[in-house]
């Protein structure tokens, strides 16, 4: 993986595989860790994804989807 240390504690981490990639930025200021779990196929793999990095951290966790192509909302 590709490990970057910022200056105000945080880290970006980037794990690029073949048809898939996880970022993850930590914001510690604001008590955030932002994962994006990028997969090829069904939901399902990039939900089962999240739950493990939120059981591991023992972190409430919040999935959204944004298909391709489509405009992210809030």
């Amino acid at each position: 993986p590709l490990v970057r240390t910022l200056p105000h504690g945080g880290v970006t981490a980037a794990l690029l595989l073949d048809g898939c990639h996880i970022l993850v930025h930590t914001l510690p200021a604001d008590g955030l860790l932002l994962l994006d779990v990028l997969v090829r196929g069904a939901r399902p793999a990039a939900d089962r994804a999240a739950d493990v990095f939120a059981r591991r951290l023992a972190i409430p966790a919040r999935a959204a989807a944004h298909p391709r192509g489509e405009p992210a909302r809030g």
